[in-house]
């Protein structure tokens, strides 16, 4: 029998916690969640999606300069990542903003 990678496990489980709290509008818990998921993901294919959540979240509290940063990461790493698409409006808001 072949088990999945744990290490994605772990990611599921705190991104999954991130965007709980993110709902919740608790966006300095979602942060720290996302930053386990950061961790967690930096020599895998989840490392730009954890990246641009953190951003996402650092962008609803009202921290443009930091959001962008972790975006353009995420963008760098990976340009045609899906998470990316049907927030080019935010994007343009955030880019507005700073």
């Amino acid at each position: 029998m072949e088990y999945p990678d744990y290490e994605n496990h772990e990611f599921y489980i705190s991104s999954g916690m991130a965007e709980s709290l993110y709902r919740l509008q608790e966006f300095d818990r979602s942060i720290e969640w996302l930053d386990k998921s950061i961790e967690i993901t930096k020599n895998n294919k989840e490392y730009p999606t954890a990246l641009f959540l953190k951003g996402y979240a650092l962008y609803q509290m009202g921290r443009n300069k930091d959001a962008l940063d972790y975006i353009n990461e995420s963008i760098s790493i990976e340009p045609s990542k899906q998470v990316i698409r049907g927030k080019e409006e935010i994007l343009k808001d955030m880019i507005y903003l700073s």
